[in-house]
């Protein structure tokens, strides 16, 4: 699969975006500067359904995260908002970038930049998987920093909302698996459970024992 289609939930395309093909340069908003600028991969959809696959320039700006394709089909640069980026994390479980390690991220449709009349009414409870997977494997984990330092620039302005809606379940909060499953009526929360414990890569027993084995480690940096 490509991505020579119609822009995935989340993301939307930005005409003129390269204002320098030769060099890759982005063209930036008033006041926005890039925080990260790299040579990757966008695997867009989960890995069991042959998602759409593209290589080109990766920019995290302070104000969005866009991705230009190689231009051997002129395809246009696409972009998306970081109020879409439901969850992100360094993921070096998925089999076929184990090597590398790339940018797992949890895409919340309804929440794309693009203008409400372009989207249909089932998309705002839509998501889809994306992993950002940088050219040079030690680029992975500044990848994710960008990310988090540029999402905490930009946050979720419905999420006061959000909260007033969730007053009545306890602020919002879920304190335990059957909580959190209680209004799971299609399986998509337990599905989204079950995917995420999955790319948690916990340390054995032994790599524990090495760890506090080593002196200071965990000392107060201000003691």
């Amino acid at each position: 699969a490509t991505l020579d289609m119609p822009p995935p939930l989340g993301f939307h395309r930005v005409a003129d975006a390269i204002v320098d093909a030769s060099t890759k340069a982005l063209a930036l908003d008033d006041g926005e500067s890039i925080e990260l600028q790299c040579r990757a991969d966008v695997v867009i959809g989960a890995l069991e359904s042959e998602p759409a696959t593209k290589t080109g320039s990766l920019f995290v700006t302070t104000a969005r995260v866009v991705f230009s394709p190689d231009d051997d089909d002129n395809a246009q640069p696409l972009a998306m908002n970081y109020q879409s980026i439901a969850l992100h994390a360094v993921s070096r479980a998925d089999a076929p970038y184990a090597a590398r390690g790339c940018v797992y991220c949890h895409i919340d449709g309804g929440a794309d930049g693009a203008p409400a009349t372009e989207r249909d009414d089932d998309d705002e409870d839509a998501s889809v998987e994306v992993r950002f997977v940088p050219h040079e494997p030690t680029t992975v984990d500044a990848v994710f920093t960008a990310l988090s330092a540029c999402a905490e620039l930009n946050p979720d302005t419905d999420d006061d909302d959000d909260d007033d809606d969730d007053t009545e379940r306890g602020g919002g909060y879920y304190y335990d698996e059957a909580s959190a499953l209680a209004d799971d009526v299609d399986g998509s929360i337990r599905a989204a459970l079950d995917s995420y414990d999955d790319k948690l890569v916990m340390p054995s027993a032994d790599e524990l024992d090495a760890l506090l084995a080593q002196p200071g480690r965990f000392d107060d940096a201000e003691a």
